[in-house]
């Protein structure tokens, strides 16, 4: 065999093995690409799971919280339903603010901030019981996260409280003082129908917005 062809051979076996290497090498990191990238959309759905579980939580505690208070006469059954409801949310909210960061990191800083924002968690204010807002939280009104809505239904429930005791002070024979009393009651109990109407859209909105960005990640969607 002549140096000339024994070179080209020996170029050719050269370049067949690149070749063939760098097939293997690219073969090896698209693999590696398609675990991770399914690795990570269990996690998304892992979170997405979790997250529909703690907003499903939190509406059947504030339900039984609402539901339970407006069976209850008096201001002190009132209250002990809602320390009941501290009991839970403590927990709920310590679990919300672990899951957040798990929430922001595979969907989004806006999904996981309406769920709970962390530089705005205070718990809700009473200033005027009979003022038609009477529980005033960090933010603008027409934000509020799921957290808040919580807040704000046990503000409210916190109120009718408040009403129940008023009414063991107002004259019996105070017919004024009597209709303005179950005026703001009434006022009370709509503004916590009402609440429980936007944590149950609020919930149903982040919900849908989970399973877009869990489809735009690329998770097969059933047909």
């Amino acid at each position: 065999m002549s140096e000339n062809s024994l070179a080209s051979t020996i170029a050719g076996a050269i370049i067949t093995t690149g070749l063939t290497l760098l097939g293997t090498s690219l073969l090896q990191g698209r693999e590696s690409d398609r675990a991770n990238h399914a690795k990570f959309l269990d996690g998304a759905q892992a979170t997405a799971q979790e997250t529909s579980k703690l907003l499903a939580e939190g509406y059947s505690a504030l339900e039984t919280l609402t539901q339970d208070s407006s069976k209850s006469e008096g201001s002190a059954a009132k209250l002990e339903n809602v320390r009941k409801y501290d009991e839970f949310y403590r927990g709920w909210r310590q679990r919300l603010i672990e899951n957040q960061f798990r929430v922001s990191r595979y969907f989004g800083a806006t999904i996981s901030a309406n769920i709970i924002h962390l530089k705005e968690i205070e718990v809700a204010k009473i200033h005027d019981p009979a003022a038609p807002e009477p529980c005033t939280l960090p933010g603008i009104d027409d934000s509020l996260d799921m957290n808040k809505l919580a807040e704000r239904i046990r503000c409210l429930v916190t109120i009718s409280a408040f009403w129940d005791r008023r009414q063991q002070s107002v004259n019996p024979h105070d017919l004024d003082e009597q209709l303005t009393l179950e005026r703001s009651r009434s006022i009370n109990t709509e503004n916590i129908r009402r609440q429980m109407i936007s944590y149950e859209a609020s919930y149903v909105r982040i919900l849908r917005g989970l399973d877009d960005r869990f489809s735009a990640l690329g998770a097969k969607r059933v047909l």
